[in-house]
Order: C-alpha cells, then structure tokens, then sequence
C-alpha cells in the first residue's frame, strides 16, 4: 500500500479506476464478515439448490445504505468477488433489529 496510501494513489492514476484492497479468505462466511466489517450482519447462511451456491445475508436495516454504497457500488463490487472467488451469487436483506429484546 505504501507510506500514506501512495502506491494505491499511484494505481488509481495508473488505471483511472477505483482500486479495491480486500482481504482474501477461502472461506466465504469469514470473506463476507471482512467485507461488511463496519456493517451489523444479523445472519450469513449458504444454500445449494441445482448445483448453484446462493449466500444469503441478513443485515440491520440501519446499515442498508453503508452495505449497498454509494449507487450500489459497494454491493455490486461485493456481487463480484463472491461470484469470482466462490462461484456464489448473493441475497441480501435488511431485517429491522429491536433494541433491548
């Protein structure tokens, strides 16, 4: 990454593009929790129907803006490496938590 984030200020010039640092684990569940770190994940669950994986997230309906991102981009970056790394799609829902219950 550099001192002060330089070769990621590098990269970004380099490619005009929007550079991702993630962390990777071959574990789904472990990837999805580092991903969604500043986010309450209420229930991470894989399902398999017909040969294809599905993950279903469960999140506080509180955090759906941070999880989805700025014109989706941040969810849509996450579709991808879930697909890339681990041949999953993903459903996603916002469930509203009681506090206190």
């Amino acid at each position: 990454i550099g001192k002060g984030a330089e070769n990621l200020k590098k990269l970004r010039k380099v490619f005009n593009k929007v550079v991702v640092i993630i962390s990777r684990y071959n574990n789904p569940e472990k990837f999805t929790k580092s991903f969604f770190k500043n986010v309450r994940i209420i229930d991470i669950e894989i399902r398999e129907a017909m040969g294809e994986k599905t993950l279903f997230l469960s999140i506080d309906e509180r955090d759906r803006g941070i999880a989805i991102g700025r014109e989706g981009s941040r969810i849509k970056t996450f579709k991808e490496f879930l697909k890339r790394l681990f041949k999953m799609t993903l459903i996603m829902k916002a469930k509203r938590v009681l506090e206190g219950v």
